[in-house]
């Protein structure tokens, strides 16, 4: 598949000539929950004799010297890797500061590395009326100071038992830590997938609680990773366009991923098989983000070649765009995506695509210059942009704001992001923002009364508006772009009616 550097890679003597440090992802990538998937251990055991430098990332809620006593279960050489980082390791971590602290902890079941996770973190349990914080690291157990009790989420996703437990923690306050963001993991052979601990921490967040997540998709996760490797061009190997893709470009961090690990379905395909150029495309698109190269097994890789044009589905916007095709439409963060260009196809001839990567958009105006000469590509950060304010009548992001939510200081880089596009945006003009996530966390940045526009939610659903109760992805609508006149104009009217 094309890279985010406009280069593409087709097998692993390729990857491997091209870099020194290869970051693994652990389940649905080099084991299924049962043994080594084919040609992983064989794989591991080539790179190392070349001397390759290798790491395991995981979002694990067991602790790193467990997941590196297993493996070798499995099949896979443990001493091959320079060692394991995993989210419930980080995250007992941060316990150890709690020290003195009480907690409510959801949990898997007893068993080796969890039962004894607490040991050395100076956390004890609690009930929720005299806790300090939710300890979130599985979803079949719920352990407080005097009991245990299971709950069938792990299997059903079954959110009710949690019910009255939340409530009662956010009246309270109650941040919760989570050692797991996945929301739900490959299935083991015979049986189904599992709903993990960054599931039930996403309702806790709907619900109105605060979370601090440990684990990928966050940078940090990511930048330890790269401590082990030390000085070495390095590239991630995962399974997960959420949590490995998308949290590699936002670490800035080149990414292989393999099609048949958690999203094989959504490829049509089952574990070990190739996708369809179009299949890739389709979810990369959904996603907004394009990894490195594809994998649909460790026997070697599939080029992305070149993908038949398709007509572009505006995410349910067609009616705003369709107004006006001669307006100018501003892209920020494009990447490689071919937005721009199925919109030019459409008639959207006036486009500028920024993105921070010049190798990006050196790769994109050369793919254009001959066929659709006026797409101006520029390398620069969306975030401070060298555009005139009040330049552009559309501007549109497609999933640049989910990366800066897995951002390490988020807030920041969010907030930065949003005022630079508002910035941009023409007077009259508005905003497309399609993004995964949900608008609880996504609508507090863009009304926020710093800027002068209003707001609609769009749920999609295959590049469709959707009714589903929980959809794929939301477009948000900000406009029309209202003068400051305008915006003083109307708060001194709020301020009358309120008098009045």
């Amino acid at each position: 598949m094309a890279s985010g550097d406009g280069m593409a890679v087709s097998t692993w003597t390729e990857l491997a000539e091209r870099y020194d440090g290869f970051i693994f992802d652990l389940y649905g990538v080099l084991h299924n929950g049962v043994h080594a998937l084919p040609g992983a251990p064989e794989l591991i055991t080539q790179l190392k004799r070349m001397g390759k430098k290798l790491v395991i990332l995981s979002n694990s809620s067991k602790r790193s010297p467990w997941v590196l006593k297993e493996i070798p279960k499995l099949g896979l050489d443990a001493a091959a890797f320079l060692g394991a980082i995993t989210s419930g390791e980080e995250a007992w971590k941060a316990l150890r500061e709690r020290s003195g602290q009480r907690c409510v902890w959801l949990s898997k079941v007893d068993g080796s590395g969890v039962t004894d996770y607490l040991e050395g973190t100076g956390v004890s349990l609690a009930d929720v009326d005299e806790a300090d914080f939710i300890l979130n690291g599985g979803t079949a157990a719920i352990r407080t100071q005097d009991c245990m009790w299971p709950v069938d989420c792990e299997e059903t996703g079954n959110l009710e038992p949690y019910t009255e437990l939340f409530k009662l923690a956010i009246s309270r306050g109650l941040p919760m830590i989570c050692a797991n963001p996945d929301f739900r993991s490959p299935a083991k052979p015979g049986k189904r997938q599992e709903y993990c601990a960054g599931y039930v921490a996403q309702h806790y967040e709907e619900l109105g609680g605060v979370v601090q997540y440990f684990g990928k998709p966050h940078s940090p996760h990511f930048e330890a990773a790269r401590r082990f490797l030390g000085d070495v061009a390095a590239c991630h190997v995962g399974d997960s366009m959420i949590h490995d893709v998308a949290g590699a470009r936002a670490a800035a961090l080149p990414v292989v991923f393999v099609a048949g690990g958690i999203e094989h379905q959504e490829l049509g395909i089952e574990p070990g098989q190739t996708p369809t150029p179009d299949a890739l495309l389709r979810l990369a698109e959904r996603y907004g983000i394009q990894p490195l190269v594809q994998l649909g097994s460790w026997g070697g890789a599939s080029k992305r070649g070149d993908f038949r044009p398709r007509r572009w589905h505006p995410c349910g916007t067609e009616p705003l765009l369709a107004r006006d095709v001669e307006r100018q439409v501003l892209h920020l963060g494009n990447g490689n995506s071919p937005l721009p260009e199925e919109m030019f196809d459409a008639g959207y001839v006036q486009q500028t695509a920024v993105d921070i990567s010049e190798a990006a958009m050196t790769h994109m105006e050369a793919r254009n210059r001959g066929c659709r000469p006026s797409i101006v590509w520029k390398a620069a950060d969306c975030r401070r942009l060298d555009i005139p304010s009040d330049s552009f009548p559309l501007v549109v992001d497609k999933s640049t704001l989910d990366a800066f939510f897995c951002h390490d200081q988020h807030a920041l880089a969010i907030m930065e992001f949003v005022k630079e596009a508002f910035r941009v945006t023409a007077v009259g003009g508005a905003l497309i923002s399609v993004s995964m996530h949900r608008p609880k966390s996504v609508l507090p940045w863009l009304r926020h009364k710093a800027f002068a526009w209003n707001v609609t939610t769009i749920p999609i659903e295959d590049g469709q508006p959707s009714a589903r109760a929980r959809p794929r992805c939301h477009a948000y609508i900000c406009g029309p772009k209202r003068c400051e006149a305008q915006k003083s104009l109307e708060a001194l009217l709020r301020r009358k009616e309120r008098r009045n």
